[in-house]
């Protein structure tokens, strides 16, 4: 039946000159929890010292959900995602750097992490209230607020990296947080993220308040 759906929304685009390209289904989020991908992390405004180093990705699935675990040099980031529907939701995240907890926050509702399927010019609005802890000047404290936003694809291109040349849509997340408790803070976040058909993250940076905090660009896949 989904991929019925599938061939009719395609159907549906080529009519209105919309998939003159490729069109990408929701991956295999099992097939991911089978290998290793290796990035080089080419920078890191926060943390220069990481620059040259490796991080490691593993995808993990526990009770029908799904672990992204970005390992770095002393630290790491984990999103708990749902893709149980259609597209699939960000639970929760949670990150650590150099033993201090950077964030650990949940989202309800869950927050649209990729908006499958996927094609050139598409655009899905992003919403989420969201709690927990984060790292300020005074320490770790709890936080509360709501996140809002828009994910767009802008383009299908080859992307090369030290594993190699890959073709990917290249999707621009750009999300503004604002905090209502203990005080109020905005935050602006963007996100752009080079994705395979078959779900591999090839080149990831990122951005907070329009200065780019981190970039990561895939080594070496490897089978787990």
């Amino acid at each position: 039946m989904r991929s019925l759906k599938l061939a009719i929304l395609i159907c549906v685009l080529l009519s209105i000159g919309v998939a003159s390209a490729q069109v990408y289904p929701k991956p295999n989020f099992d097939k991911l929890t089978e290998y290793k991908f290796v990035y080089n992390m080419t920078y890191s405004k926060k943390f220069p010292e990481r620059i040259g180093s490796e991080a490691i990705l593993f995808w993990n699935k526990t009770d029908d959900l799904y672990e992204f675990n970005l390992t770095k040099l002393k630290g790491y980031e984990r999103h708990i995602i749902d893709s149980r529907r259609g597209n699939t939701y960000i639970l929760s995240i949670f990150e650590i750097g150099y033993n201090v907890t950077l964030m650990n926050f949940t989202f309800k509702p869950p927050l649209i992490y990729i908006d499958y399927p996927l094609w050139v010019g598409k655009t899905w609005i992003r919403f989420a209230k969201f709690e927990g802890t984060a790292w300020t000047p005074m320490g770790e404290i709890a936080v509360r607020g709501v996140t809002f936003g828009y994910a767009k694809v802008l383009d299908e291109e080859a992307v090369d990296v030290e594993a190699g040349s890959f073709k990917a849509m290249k999707i621009k997340t750009v999300m503004l947080s604002v905090f209502t408790y203990p005080f109020p803070m905005k935050i602006k976040t963007t996100q752009i993220l080079w994705l395979t058909k078959n779900g591999t993250i090839v080149k990831r940076e990122v951005y907070k308040d329009n200065e780019l905090g981190e970039v990561i660009e895939l080594k070496r896949i490897e089978v787990r």
